[in-house]
């Protein structure tokens, strides 16, 4: 609907009767209603400035004077706008020139405050480093402290151990001397005994003489029964002396050791005192070791029987003295 030109006046307004433009402005505005966006006018259509509401002339006696000098007014203000227009550019050119000289500053003074912050992470982080460095030092410090603790700790237990051990092989050693020495006591108190056996079966034999002599004539069975009974006495009585023998034998050896032990030294008179507070111990440890064994119990048995084979037979011989008298 623009008049640019008088060419486009002439073409619109080309019939000398009047226009209801009522009508006609109605009628465009449902045309823009009903035109889709993609292909509206209003995309081709350019600014323009209303008509002023005034009383016009006919356009078609409208004065040339008049059109040539709108028209040249309207070159004027073309060229107005192309000046403005070139001025408009230059001005962006300038604000963007400026816009990337303050965009370089502040990327400068950026980078210089991020050179900054780097700069202070990087010393935080040395004393950090530093400080892990001394904390580690210490550390190790206490770790080598607590090694040689240990250290001492195990050389204290190792001597501690070894004196341990040296105790009790020295114990062991007593042990053994007071069992040796208790073997000892027996067999004398055997040997005692063996020697009482042999007193009376002297007298037995003495007795045994006479009888001989008295009852050379009587009773030549009964006689060597008796003979041989205690022939049968004597030889158990010989077999007895010779356990007796071997047990002299065996304690002799031990008694070698525990001379070999006495002769140490120093440590004599602490070893006398050792074994008298612990000789009651080891006695009785030697009582039960004994009577484990049975040998002990097994001599006495054998002795008993043979004191009541004794006593029977001097019965009998009591017994036939006195018949014989009769």
């Amino acid at each position: 609907m623009r008049c640019e030109t008088i060419n486009d006046i002439e073409k619109i307004f080309h019939e000398p009767y009047y226009v209801n433009l009522k009508k006609v402005l109605s009628k465009a505005q449902r045309l823009m209603e009903k035109c889709p966006p993609e292909i509206h006018p209003r995309l081709h259509m350019k600014p323009f400035t209303p008509l002023t509401r005034d009383e016009y002339q006919k356009f078609e006696n409208y004065p040339k004077h008049l059109s040539d000098n709108k028209v040249n007014e309207i070159d004027s203000l073309r060229m107005e706008q192309k000046i403005l227009d070139a001025k408009l550019v230059e001005m962006e050119a300038f604000e963007k020139s400026i816009n990337t000289r303050l965009e370089n500053h502040l990327i400068d003074a950026e980078y210089e405050q991020r050179m900054r912050e780097i700069e202070s992470s990087y010393a935080k982080a040395l004393e950090e480093e530093e400080e892990r460095i001394t904390c580690q030092r210490k550390m190790l410090l206490l770790s080598l402290k607590k090694i040689r603790e240990h250290e001492n700790e195990t050389l204290i237990h190792t001597r501690n151990s070894l004196l341990r051990k040296q105790v009790e092989a020295s114990e062991s050693e007593l042990e053994s001397m007071l069992r040796n020495l208790q073997k000892q006591r027996i067999r004398e108190e055997i040997e005692l005994q063996m020697a009482e056996e042999n007193l009376k079966l002297k007298e037995m034999s003495q007795r045994m003489q006479n009888f001989e002599i008295d009852t050379s004539m009587r009773s030549g069975t009964l006689e060597s029964r008796h003979k041989t009974s205690i022939e049968s006495i004597k030889s158990q009585k010989q077999r007895l002396m010779d356990q007796l023998k071997q047990l002299e034998s065996t304690t002799s050896s031990t008694n070698s050791t525990s001379k070999v032990f006495d002769g140490k030294g120093e440590g004599r008179e602490e070893t006398e005192r050792n074994c008298e507070s612990s000789f009651q111990k080891i006695e009785n440890n030697f009582d039960l070791m004994v009577g484990k064994n049975g040998r002990k119990e097994d001599y006495i048995s054998r002795m008993k029987k043979l004191e009541i084979a004794e006593k029977v037979l001097e019965d009998e011989l009591h017994h036939l003295l006195e018949n014989s008298d009769k």
